[in-house]
Order: structure tokens, then sequence, then C-alpha cells
């Protein structure tokens, strides 16, 4: 990641030095301090936190709290509290979403001002306050397409683990004789398909149908399945080319002066950056890190002949 930061920041101060009006250009001091002076301004009309902005900060912190603790590998956690076996065997915690759910109530119970008894002097009038956020705030700037975005994309990914299409496909792509190239090739082309897709699609829908694919097929290469799966999951975050690409390039791209084609001339060079210090990362020490060279025990046990791939 700060490979990739460097390189990214060292590639985009090139760039602007080729456009019109960037460093070393006539008048890039004066719109350098204008755009200084106007962010500036921005940040000094904020003010001080008001105790609503307090609030909704202590609950975000002690989500982040709740869900590192909920079952940490190094020491109890507060989830082992509410397991329990069923009468099948298995056990059964709480899930991830719990402590999301949770603060969420707590948004709607907590107040915006503490105008009442004992946070206030009794001789002075109470005054109602509404709570964090309201169902109003929620039903009017609530980003339903990006929640609906999200869903679909676990739930496709869901959808091709059990309508077995993710082991047709695996099994189509056996055909391509991808067994006979060097592993590091397979993983680079993989990371290629992945980067060019999550260009134009959504990086969620693209790692949840993605990644369970390559896990398979590396499986049935008798490959470490992190070989394939830890390049492609990273790769849909290489999304720099197009404005839909994701979110955040929309976000900039309408509202700046900015054209496609200035935002695919940065983005490719980026996407070619970091795939390439991605793959030299997983192809080095990454191998030892992650134990690369080994089959693991865990993806042999969904192996249909594991002894197979003990002899490879």
């Amino acid at each position: 990641m700060l490979a990739n930061l460097l390189l990214a920041w060292l590639w985009l101060q090139r760039l602007l030095r080729w456009y019109p009006g960037g460093k070393g250009n006539e008048g890039s001091k004066q719109k350098e301090e204008r755009a200084i002076k106007a962010i500036n301004k921005k940040y000094e009309e904020l003010g001080e936190m008001s105790q609503h902005e307090i609030q909704v900060l202590i609950l975000f912190i002690a989500l982040i709290f709740m869900w590192f603790f909920k079952t940490p590998i190094f020491m109890p956690g507060w989830g082992d509290i509410f397991t329990v076996q069923t009468s099948g065997g298995a056990s059964i915690s709480v899930a991830q979403a719990t402590p999301a759910i949770f603060t969420c109530i707590m948004l709607f119970i907590l107040p915006q001002k503490y105008n009442f008894w004992p946070f206030t002097k009794g001789d002075q009038s109470f005054k109602n306050s509404p709570s964090l956020i309201t169902w109003r705030l929620i039903e009017t700037k609530m980003c339903w397409g990006v929640l609906f975005l999200l869903g679909g994309g676990f739930a496709l990914a869901k959808a091709l683990q059990s309508s077995g299409l993710s082991s047709l496909l695996v099994v189509q792509l056996t055909k391509l004789n991808l067994t006979s190239l060097p592993s590091w090739l397979a993983s680079l082309i993989f990371t290629v398909v992945t980067v060019a897709i999550t260009n134009i699609a959504s990086n969620t829908a693209t790692a949840n149908v993605f990644v369970p694919i390559l896990a398979e097929m590396a499986i049935t290469m008798c490959i470490n399945p992190i070989f394939f799966t830890l390049p492609a999951g990273i790769a849909c975050s290489y999304a720099f080319a197009l404005p839909v690409s994701t979110a955040p390039n929309a976000i900039v791209f309408g509202h700046s002066t900015m054209k496609t084609t200035d935002m695919l001339k940065a983005g490719m060079m980026m996407n070619l950056i970091c795939v390439t210090v991605l793959i030299l990362a997983i192809n080095t020490y990454g191998v030892p890190l992650f134990g690369l060279n080994q089959f693991p025990d865990w993806a042999a046990q969904v192996h249909d002949n594991a002894t197979y791939c003990d002899h490879i």
C-alpha cells in the first residue's frame, strides 16, 4: 500500500506538470494559494464540535471496539458470552452485524441535546430534543441505491455458489489449459481481468463474484487459494480509470471540470502501477509470509482428491 501510494503520488505530480496551468506554469502558485484559502475558510466555518457530533464520534469509536473485541484470536471476546450450542452440535454466536445494529438503535435513542433533568438545573425549563438521527433523515438522505448495490453483490455471490454456476465456470476455465501456465502468470491474468471489470462494475459485486470462483479454481489446480484470491480481492479496489468505477470517482468527476479522458489518462497508469506492485509483492515476500508454496490443509478438505495435490 505504501509503495502504491508513493508511486501514485509521483505519477500524479508528473502528470500535473504536463497539463496547462499545472505546476511550473504561470499562475499555478496563485491558484494553489486561492485553493488553500478556500479550504481554510470552510474549515473555520465548521466551528467547534457540538454535542451531537461528539456523541456520534463516541458511538463510532465504540462500534470499532465492539467489532475488534467480538472474537479476537489472542484473548476471549465479548461474543463468546453469547455463544450457544444447537441441538445439532453447531456453535452459534453474534454476527458482525450485531454491533452495527446496536449502534443504529442508540442513534435513535440518544438525544441531540440534553435539555432535561439531571443534565440541566431545576429552575430551567425542560425542552424536548430530537434523537441523534431521525427516520425522516434516513428516508430522505439514505443512499438506498448503495445499500441495494452492496446487498445485491452478496446475494449474487451466494447465488453463484448455491446454483453451481461457480463450479461450472471453473470447469470451463480448466478447459483453457491454465494449469500449464506458471502460477505467477495465472495470478497476473486473473488480476488484470479483475481490474478491467472493476473499472466498469461495482467493486463489491466484482469481489463477490470473482473471489469464490478463483478460490475454487486454485483448489482445482492444487495451488494455495490465497495466491489467486488475495491479489484479485485487492485489485477490486483499483478503480481509478472511469467515473462509473466507484462512488468517489463519480463525486469528484461531478464537482469538477475534468473530462472523462483526463480521469482515464491518470487512472490507467495508476492501475498499471498498482497491479505491477501487487504482483511483485505476492510473488516475493508474500510467498513466505502466507506460505503460498504449500497447499493448505483447509483447502485440501474440500478437494475431491487431496492426495493428488500432495504428489504435485
